[in-house]
C-alpha cells in the first residue's frame, strides 16, 4: 500500500474483497441471512471496514511521514468464523502509551447535553477500532508494527 490517504479506500475494499466481503453494505440484505440474527454478514463487513479504515489511516499519518514512507503489509485469514486481518508496517515504533488518549475519552462522561464543540477532534480512531472488531492486539516484531483485527463473522457468513 501506498504511504498516501487517498489509497487508504481502495486498499481497504481489496482486502474486503480478499476476505469475501467485497460490496456489502449494512443498507444491502446480506444473502443467506435470516432477518434475526444480531449482526448481519453486512454489518461485520462495515464494522470491519470501519476498523481497517482507521488503521492504515493511522499508519499513514503517524508512520513517520512522507520522508520515512513506511512499507505496509497486509495479511489476512480465515479460521473458522474470524476473519483476522494484520497490518504490518516499518514505521517508527509505535509508543508504549498508545492507548492512553484513547481511554482516557473512553472514560469521558458524555451526555445528551454534552455540545460537539466540547469534544476533541481526535483521538477516537483507537476506540473506534476496539468497538468495531471482536479482538485487538499489536506489538512490534522484527523491525514492524504489527496490528491484529479479528472480527467474528455471524454464522450465516458461512460461504459455500
Amino acid at each position: 500500500m501506498p504511504n498516501d490517504i487517498r489509497a487508504v479506500a481502495a486498499t481497504v475494499e481489496r482486502v474486503l474483497a480478499a476476505g469475501g466481503l467485497a460490496g456489502l453494505a449494512a443498507a444491502a440484505p446480506s444473502a443467506g441471512c435470516g432477518g434475526g440474527e444480531a449482526e448481519t454478514l453486512a454489518d461485520a463487513a462495515d464494522a470491519l471496514r470501519l476498523a481497517l479504515t482507521e488503521a492504515l489511516n493511522n499508519v499513514v499519518e503517524h508512520g513517520g511521514g512522507p520522508a520515512v514512507s513506511p512499507l505496509v503489509r497486509l495479511l489476512l485469514w480465515l479460521d473458522g468464523s474470524a476473519l483476522t486481518v494484520c497490518i504490518e508496517d516499518s514505521g517508527p515504533p509505535a509508543p508504549d502509551d498508545l492507548g492512553a488518549a484513547s481511554a482516557s475519552l473512553a472514560d469521558a462522561p458524555l451526555s445528551e447535553g454534552c455540545p460537539i464543540e466540547a469534544l476533541p477532534e481526535g483521538g477516537w480512531g483507537l476506540l473506534l477500532i476496539a468497538a468495531s472488531v471482536d479482538r485487538v492486539h499489536r506489538h512490534r516484531h522484527q523491525g514492524w508494527n504489527r496490528l491484529f483485527l479479528e472480527k467474528v463473522l455471524p454464522p450465516c457468513a458461512c460461504r459455500a
